[in-house]
Formats: C-alpha cells, sequence, structure tokens
C-alpha cells in the first residue's frame, strides 16, 4: 500500500507540473513601455531629434476661417481688395517645419512654412510657401517676411504700411545689451530687373518694462527713404506704445512707405482674464500722397480662448479724412493653432 500510494502521489504531481507549465506557456506578457522618439529641449519646445540624427525637427501651424465685412457709401472694391458691402469669407491653413542642430559656428536653423489660401482677392485658392529661411550666425538667408513688417496702432493700423510681405534677403542679426540690431538687403519687388536691393536697418529690444523698435529703409528703386519709430511700457496686465513715421514725398506708396507723410499712432492692450485679451489703437496720418490731406483710422479688438490652442478674434475699425468717407469695417476670425 505505501509503495502503491507513492507511485499515485509522484503522478499527480507530474500532473500539477505540466499542467502549469502549459498554462504558463499561452500567458501574454503585457509589452513594456518604449521611447521611440527623443525630446530636443536643447532647441526649445515642440523640437525632437529624426531618428539616427542629431537634428532636430518640429511641426507646428494653424487653420483658420474668418469673415470680413466693410460698409462703404462708395461701393466697389476696397483698397485691401475686398468687395464693399458684402460678407467676404476668408480661409488660411499654414504649416512650419523647423529644423535645428548644434554646429561649430553655432545653431543651424532653417524654417519652410507652407499655405493654403481661399481668398476672393486672389480669385481662388492656391498652395504656396511663404517662407524658406536658413539661420546661422547671425545670417538669415532665404525667402522671409520683410524686415519692416511691422506697426504701430492695433486695430486702427491701417495707414502705416507693413512692407512688401515675403521677400529674398540676405540679413545679418548682432545682438548687444538686450538689443537685436539687423541689416537686411531685400529684393527689390518693383520690378526693375536690376541686381541692387533694398536696404532695411531694424533695430528691436528693451530695457526693463521699456521697449523700443525702429526702422529705416531704403527703396533702391523709388530712391525713397522713410524711417519708423515705437516706443511701448509694459505694466504687467497692460501694455501702451506710441509710434510716428515719416515717408519721403517724393515716393509715397512705395513699398517701404505709407501713403501719408507723416504718420502718429498709439496703442492699447490688456489682459482681462486668463483667455480674454483686448486691445485698441489709432493711425493719424498727414500729407496723403503727397497732398495736404489728412486722415485717420481707429479700431478695437478682443480675442477670446475657447480652449487651448482654439481662439475667436473680433475687430471693429472707423476710417474717416479727406479720402475716405466714413468707413466701418469688423472682421470675426476662428483660429486652431497647434
Amino acid at each position: 500500500m505505501n509503495i502503491k500510494s507513492l507511485l499515485l502521489g509522484s503522478a499527480a504531481a507530474l500532473v500539477a507540473v505540466s499542467g502549469a507549465r502549459a498554462a504558463d506557456a499561452v500567458v501574454i506578457p503585457e509589452p513594456e513601455a518604449v521611447e521611440y522618439v527623443r525630446v530636443c529641449d536643447a532647441a526649445g519646445a515642440g523640437y525632437f531629434y529624426i531618428p539616427g540624427s542629431e537634428t532636430c525637427l518640429k511641426f507646428s501651424g494653424y487653420v483658420r476661417y474668418e469673415m470680413n465685412l466693410t460698409e462703404n457709401d462708395n461701393g466697389g472694391v476696397l483698397n485691401n481688395g475686398y468687395l464693399a458691402n458684402e460678407w467676404n469669407k476668408r480661409s488660411e491653413v499654414r504649416l512650419d517645419v523647423e529644423a535645428w542642430n548644434d554646429t561649430e559656428l553655432g545653431p543651424l536653423y532653417s524654417r519652410v512654412r507652407i499655405g493654403y489660401d481661399q481668398d476672393p482677392r486672389l480669385g481662388g485658392a492656391g498652395i504656396h510657401i511663404d517662407h524658406a529661411v536658413i539661420q546661422l550666425a547671425g545670417l538669415t538667408i532665404g525667402k522671409n517676411a520683410s524686415w519692416w513688417d511691422w506697426g504701430f496702432g492695433a486695430d486702427g493700423d491701417g495707414i502705416v504700411n507693413f512692407g512688401p510681405g515675403e521677400v529674398g534677403m540676405v540679413a545679418y542679426t548682432a545682438n548687444a545689451g538686450g538689443f537685436g540690431i539687423t541689416l537686411a538687403l531685400e529684393e527689390d519687388v518693383a520690378g526693375d530687373g536690376d541686381y541692387m536691393p533694398d536696404v532695411v536697418l531694424d533695430v528691436d529690444g528693451s530695457v526693463g518694462q521699456f521697449g523700443v523698435r525702429a526702422g529705416l529703409a531704403y527703396n533702391e528703386s523709388a530712391e525713397a527713404l522713410t524711417g519708423k519709430i515705437y516706443a511701448s511700457y509694459d505694466f504687467g496686465a497692460a501694455t501702451i506704445g506710441l509710434g510716428y513715421q515719416y515717408s519721403d514725398d517724393d515716393a509715397l506708396g512705395a513699398e517701404y512707405l505709407a501713403n501719408f507723410e507723416h504718420v502718429i499712432g498709439a496703442d492699447i492692450s490688456a489682459d482681462l482674464t486668463e483667455k480674454l485679451s483686448a486691445r485698441a489703437g489709432f493711425n493719424y496720418g498727414m500729407n496723403w500722397l503727397g497732398t495736404s490731406n489728412d486722415g485717420y483710422i481707429v479700431g478695437a479688438g478682443v480675442n477670446y480662448e475657447i480652449v487651448s490652442g482654439f481662439d475667436v478674434d473680433a475687430r471693429i475699425r472707423y476710417a474717416n479724412g479727406d479720402n475716405v468717407d466714413g468707413e466701418v469695417d469688423g472682421r470675426i476670425r476662428f483660429t486652431r493653432a497647434f
């Protein structure tokens, strides 16, 4: 009986071990988390290393839809290209691809911006590349927004010219004492066919709460000079600013020049809550196109962040003067940024 019991017990143990091994064979282990993309902190937020390289890449952009309405007693096509007294709708998409890596001469940076616009002023829709820039050791080479593309007056800024938009350029920026000083040789968009560029000097920086930006531009084809300056003070939740621009009256209306010989302006912006901000401003122009005619624009706007990355912006402006008779325009814009 003892031997028989021993044999039966051994057989039972073998069956139990075999069953346990069979059960173990069908257990699927949980996959371990693997970090496939390395974050590139050195280049800034949003960058990641291209696998197998030391180059950092970033994708960003926005999707936008807006509606514009301008009330004008004269009707017709407005200076901004829209039809008066009609709702004008516009959609816009921008995709930025940025690359960054460190070199013996400092960071090497490049940016390509691909755009899609469906705009009644353009007669339809189209895909285009409006930025293609390389930067290294203070140099900026390629197609970029003109260094003249800034103004003052917030939503009232309808007089100060923002420059010719995206142009081919070679520019150098030096930094000193919190200021960036840029000298840019920009593509002459007047179409005269010669090799001479336009020249733009831009100074931008701050000292404490005070900010200053100044620009000087020489238009080669028109042989005209213009300059502008803007000073601001940051109170924390609000910022106020004052600006002035002078244009050579021999060539008003050229790429870098306003339509007025003298322009003064002011603006204010404030954060009302964490999600809501407001702004207002004006421009006043004197001696329109070399005449003694004056004109002004006042405007105000609000921006509300619905959720992170999605906001709605509303603006209203009023223009009046010797050449514009009580024109009112409004705009509402929805932007999803990523």
